[in-house]
């Protein structure tokens, strides 16, 4: 479907906007990566900027085809790692102790990261006509809700128990 020369500037717009989101994000990650000490955390942020250099070649392919062609190609989406860890990690036991702040303060970021590219995606999954907009923006806010609910699992986790998805956080063993 073909879309009108009125719309196709807005909507390119939106896809550079939505390019510069996960750029900002896949770099956030990747700085949170090398800070944290935290080997289940730096796993974590680097599997986010996995999938968000993955966001940005989809959008960055469907910006040069409107720009192109003036029409969305048909966008494959695959099931990110996060997603299929979600309902694993749903059952994820929380313990008892303390967290470290610089964690939790990257956590707070990268929800914040999350819910925000979320609302931008179905914004404009709500604003688009064409079929094949309408699916890539949907499926992107679905994996972007994915992020968010493993984020907020993980911080939910080392506030409530010092543990970063079930790793100590802290040796509670006395040193020899």
């Amino acid at each position: 479907m073909t879309v009108n020369k009125k719309n196709i500037s807005e909507e390119i717009e939106a896809l550079a906007t939505a390019i510069a989101n996960e750029l900002n994000g896949l770099s956030t990650y990747l700085k949170f990566a090398r800070q944290t000490s935290n080997f289940s955390g730096k796993n974590m942020f680097i599997t986010l900027a996995s999938d968000e250099l993955q966001h940005f070649h989809i959008l960055d392919s469907q910006r040069r085809q409107m720009q192109e062609k003036n029409e969305w190609q048909q966008t494959e989406i695959k099931k990110s790692v996060i997603q299929s860890l979600l309902p694993k990690f749903d059952s994820v036991a929380v313990k008892g102790g303390e967290s470290k702040a610089s964690d939790t303060e990257a956590l707070n970021v990268a929800l914040k990261l999350e819910e925000n590219s979320r609302n931008f995606y179905r914004k404009q999954a709500g604003l688009v006509n064409d079929v094949k907009a309408k699916s890539m923006y949907s499926q992107l806010a679905e994996m972007e809700d994915a992020h968010y609910k493993i984020i907020l699992a993980e911080r939910e986790s080392v506030l409530k128990s010092g543990f970063w998805m079930d790793v100590p956080e802290f040796s509670v063993e006395l040193p020899e």
